[in-house]
């Protein structure tokens, strides 16, 4: 396997992981009906780490994640898997926290030391890979509330829009009244 050094290869590495384990006797449209909402539930460990002020580069979400989707088991009853999925991310931060703060306190101070040797105009850094995936995260969440906004709105305008057809119709009720 090669290093995960990028949010790129996070999410590859997790995506196929989870395909490979949960979706490998499904349909390939079940998979393709699920990714994105697969990835918004792997990313949300991003966001509810850098919620929390807990930073970390992709391999150390790598493994914490392939750590949780070792633990968890696809759920027999009916529901939707990347609910579910989100549900036990959730669950493994709040569950591990104390845990992950002090994995994160690490990482802190080995970034302190490093930027101890560098000049202040180089002070400013790139986000790290948490950021990003909490950044995916909310991408994802934001156009998922733009997609359900339009499906509501378009409910709306075709309801408030005059039914050209509705004499037809009633006539057509009436007449089958009539013959009943």
């Amino acid at each position: 396997m090669n290093p995960i050094r990028t949010v790129e290869d996070l999410i590859e590495v997790i995506m196929a992981r989870v395909k490979v384990r949960f979706y490998h006797n499904r349909p390939a449209r079940e998979w393709a009906t699920d990714r994105n909402a697969l990835l918004k539930a792997v990313m949300r460990y991003g966001y509810e780490c850098t919620g929390r002020g807990w930073r970390f580069e992709a391999d150390v979400l790598a493994v914490r994640l392939l750590d949780l989707l070792n633990k968890i088991e696809r759920p027999t009853t009916p529901g939707w898997f990347p609910i579910y999925l989100e549900t036990a991310v959730d669950q493994h931060v709040r569950e591990r926290a104390e845990e992950i703060q002090e994995a994160a306190a690490q990482t802190e101070v080995i970034l302190a030391k490093v930027r101890a040797g560098l000049p202040v105009t180089t002070a400013a850094r790139p986000p790290v890979a948490s950021e990003m995936a909490a950044a995916v995260f909310l991408e994802l969440k934001r156009r998922q509330t733009e997609k359900a906004e339009q499906l509501r709105l378009d409910r709306e305008v075709k309801a408030s829009e005059p039914d050209l057809f509705a004499a037809g119709k009633q006539r057509r009720r009436e007449g089958a009244g009539a013959r009943r």
